[in-house]
This record gives structure tokens, sequence and C-alpha cells, in this order.
């Protein structure tokens, strides 16, 4: 089984992307060290194919293209990133090839009515609330201040900790 991903080797995905890499380098070894994946009746080894997609969203859906049509490769993990998922998915899914994320966890990637991409990740708008419930209960906080880098991540989870703050009546 040809599985397709990219990592990047410069740029603002690198560090998430080798913690990333590095827990599926012990996932691989695993499954192949156990024979593989049970397919049917029969077992099958994994093999990863890797691009650098330099934390760089037109060169992330590009190397994503290529792995699908050039590669043909059987599914794709996206990269450890929401922006660049973001434009893969639609690569993905355009491709009606299958894509797991487990480094992207914006919620707008998830409604956009992808049949093909699912993330074991829980999305971020669903982690604030949690926290913001801890933050009470722990130090019975009243209010709280927000300050986040405008991207899609950081965006996201501040939208999370403003609804939980909401639930929770912090102002």
């Amino acid at each position: 089984i040809q599985v397709g991903m990219t990592l990047p080797t410069e740029g603002f995905a690198v560090n998430d992307a080798a913690k990333g890499n590095e827990g599926m380098q012990i996932w691989l070894d695993e499954i192949n060290g156990n024979g593989g994946l049970e397919i049917g009746d029969e077992q099958r080894e994994i093999e990863i194919i890797t691009r650098d997609d330099r934390s760089q969203v037109e060169r992330a859906t590009r190397m994503y293209e290529e792995m699908i049509t050039e590669d043909e490769v059987d599914a794709l993990l996206a990269p450890f990133s929401s922006t660049l998922t973001a434009a893969t998915a639609a690569i993905a899914s355009a491709n009606d090839t299958f894509m797991a994320s487990c480094g992207a966890a914006s919620p707008d990637i998830f409604n956009e009515g992808y049949e093909n991409i699912i993330s074991v990740d829980e999305v971020t708008t669903n982690q604030g609330p949690n926290q913001v419930s801890s933050l009470v209960e722990l130090l019975d906080i009243e209010s709280i201040g927000i300050i986040h880098e405008d991207t899609e991540l950081p965006a996201n989870l501040a939208d999370g900790v403003v609804n939980g703050a909401e639930e929770n009546g912090v102002e």
C-alpha cells in the first residue's frame, strides 16, 4: 500500500511535521513489523512516499497532485498544518483519494463536505470550552484575555476559547 505525504524541510510547519513524522514512523514500523495491514485475506506492507512541501501552499498542492497522478498512491496523509491541509484536501477530494489528517484541526477543513477526508484530531473550536472550563475550576478565573497570531489554527483556537468563556460565564 503506497501512502503519500509531505514533510517540509523549511518554513512554519517544520517542527510540527518533524514531531508528527516521528509518530508516523513508530506506527509504520509497528504495522510493517507485524506483516502489514490486513486487507481482505492478505497482509500488505505500507510504503510511505514523501515529498518536500517547504511549508508552502502552492508547492504542497503540486506535491499532492503529483503523488496522486504520477506516483498513483493508494492514500494520503495530510500535511502537518491546517493551512496546508486546507489546500491539499481539495486536491484529494477532487481526485477521490482518501486522506487522513493528524496535524490539522481547523474546523473549516472538515466543514467543506469532503467525503474522503478524516481527522484524528479534535477540531480546534471544540478545544477552547474544555480549556476554559478547566481554568475556571482550577483558578476560579472571572475574565480572560486572548492574544493570537492571525493565521487559521490560532484564530480557530481563539474562537474556541471565546466560546468556552461565554459558556462558562467568563468575561
